[in-house]
């Protein structure tokens, strides 16, 4: 579900059905609608979200369905918290937090950096739905993600910090760069050793 779409995608291995809203659906909240009546296995959101329509993906995500959203942020743990505090209806805080924490999978943050010698680069900082992360998430304990995220390399996770700082040490990005780059410059300092 886009507006507009950018990309057609073609069916190959799958069958792809995309939405563009103002042309297939009028909003989001119908074109969901129209989806909980097909056999969807995934749904891409590429469209910002309206607070009363996140406890419908929540719910989509609960049935099964593979729910993807693509989010304005800085990094995994700043879209977390604006869903958490700015984006979900007061109405039912705690019965939204629950089930997101049941149906999270992970979240990615992603940039395209000049690389030394021409071209671009990707710096991902990747959060895994882990039992921490589930717990962090359901108690509204978003801040504290990020400990989580810096000590989880072994099951997948990296900051972007950590990416930022593997990539200065490759010798694909300058310090600079990186240090620009960060989320929390003064931790990528302190990994690079730098001032």
């Amino acid at each position: 579900i886009e507006d507009p779409i950018e990309y057609l995608l073609v069916n190959d291995k799958s069958l792809i059905k995309q939405r563009d809203l103002g042309d297939d659906s009028p909003s989001l909240q119908q074109a969901l609608d129209d989806v909980k009546m097909e056999d969807v296995d995934v749904i891409a959101i590429d469209v910002p979200v309206p607070p009363s329509v996140w406890p419908k993906l929540v719910n989509l995500a609960g049935a099964g369905i593979l729910v993807m959203v693509i989010m304005e942020a800085d990094s995994t743990i700043k879209a977390l918290e604006a869903l958490d505090m700015n984006m979900v209806p007061t109405l039912d805080k705690d019965g939204f937090r629950n089930l997101l924490a049941e149906v999270f999978l992970g979240a990615t943050c992603q940039r395209l950096l000049p690389r030394v010698g021409g071209g671009l680069v990707l710096v991902s900082e990747i959060l895994i739905g882990t039992q921490p992360v589930k717990s962090l998430l359901r108690d509204s304990k978003i801040l504290q993600l990020q400990s989580v995220l810096e000590t989880s390399r072994d099951e997948g996770m990296i900051s972007l910090e950590r990416g930022l700082a593997d990539l200065v040490k490759t010798g694909e990005i300058v310090t600079q760069e990186a240090v620009a780059q960060a989320s929390q410059p003064e931790a990528i300092k302190s990994m690079l050793k730098v001032r």
